[in-house]
């Protein structure tokens, strides 16, 4: 079965993605497991990402993105990298079977996130107004499913 990739930020941190994913399986009836995987250095080398796997066709990432590396590597210089929680990259990997059942989890995180795509709502994407309309963009056309 072939797999498909569909990835969007979010405005708001790991933990609370995680704990609004709970929310919307919970409203939803969904069995799903969570386990950690290795960080993804490019967003930030020092928080796990955490996979939730919702059926054998679906399994939804979440990414820890502290900032763009130049901003990172500004932050670390200055020692204000600690002043903010980072947003989250939801990395979805998923087949044509599973996409109905995805639209309504993703539809039930938009419920409880309100407007996840505003990310320049973040201090440090404040200026990212391109990143914000590619990532409004995303979630719309997928939720139009």
């Amino acid at each position: 079965m072939k797999k498909k990739k569909w990835e969007a930020y979010t405005n708001i941190s790991q933990d609370n993605a995680l704990q609004i994913f709970k929310t919307v399986f919970r409203d939803q009836k969904l069995e799903y497991t969570i386990t950690k995987g290795s960080p993804i250095y490019m967003y930030d080398s020092k928080n796990e990402q955490v996979l939730i796997k919702i059926n054998n066709d679906c399994v939804i990432s979440l990414i820890y993105v502290s900032a763009d590396p130049l901003t990172r590597f500004f932050s670390n210089v200055l020692g204000t990298l600690k002043n903010f929680n980072g947003i989250t990259l939801l990395s979805i990997t998923y087949s044509n079977h599973s996409k109905g059942e995805l639209a309504q989890v993703l539809k039930g995180f938009v419920y409880h996130s309100q407007e996840p795509w505003k990310i320049t709502r973040y201090p440090r994407f404040r200026f990212a107004i391109l990143l914000q309309l590619i990532t409004k963009s995303k979630w719309k056309r997928f939720l139009s499913v």
